[in-house]
């Protein structure tokens, strides 16, 4: 599972030259995630707005972003969610 889901991961290094790692929403576990509130606006892509995760009692605002209405040139990332390579720690627990 755990190789099926990194194969499904996107990879994009955007203008400031920092990985994200982006994931279909749908491979990322919902209760992990909470609307924070937070839109920013990316001239290329559109208005992205923010997630912030929870495990237990760490959580990291504004963690993970995505793009609910992306410009038509990146519709692909619709429905994924992206997150900081470098500042997320990836596991994988047994379906």
């Amino acid at each position: 599972m755990a190789r099926q889901c990194l194969e499904k991961a996107i990879r994009i290094t955007p203008h400031a030259g920092r990985v994200t790692v982006t994931f279909a929403g749908k491979l990322v576990a919902s209760e992990f995630l909470a609307d924070s509130g937070t839109h920013s606006t990316c001239p290329f892509k559109g208005e992205a707005s923010y997630h912030s995760l929870q495990s237990g009692e760490v959580s990291a605002r504004d963690a993970v972003w995505y793009y609910p209405d992306p410009c038509p040139l990146v519709e692909p990332i619709r429905d994924h969610l992206a997150f900081w390579g470098s500042a997320i720690r990836y596991d994988t627990a047994p379906v």
